[in-house]
């Protein structure tokens, strides 16, 4: 690994790997965040907020909704929203369907 040219321009310090990368993803570390603080705020948007809790509730629902129309695991789900909090939710939802989430902006 250490052969590869582009590592010259790195900083000094800055490690060649991400080894040890952990085994967890992020639908993982989001919902262990939101066992521990299910009534924090997750997200601010336009003076509002959204709470860890609600978000799981959502993104779970979703998942559900799309594994029971029939998306499987590595399934293309296009996503067509401005950005807004659902968007995250449905990134969200995507990926604990095991599906890959393919954002398009509108705009």
């Amino acid at each position: 690994m250490e052969g590869y040219p582009w590592f010259k321009s790195y900083d000094e310090g800055v490690p060649h790997t991400l080894q040890p990368y952990p085994a967890r993803t992020m639908v993982d570390v989001v919902d262990e965040s939101a066992r521990a603080r299910p009534y924090r705020a997750f997200l601010y948007f336009l003076g509002s907020k959204l709470l860890y809790d609600d978000f799981v509730r959502y993104s779970d629902a979703l998942a559900a909704g799309l594994v029971a129309t029939g998306v499987d695991k590595n399934d293309r789900v296009a996503l067509l929203l401005p950005n807004c909090p659902q968007v995250v939710i449905a990134l969200h939802g995507i990926w604990k369907a095991g599906a890959i989430a393919v954002p398009l902006n509108p705009f």
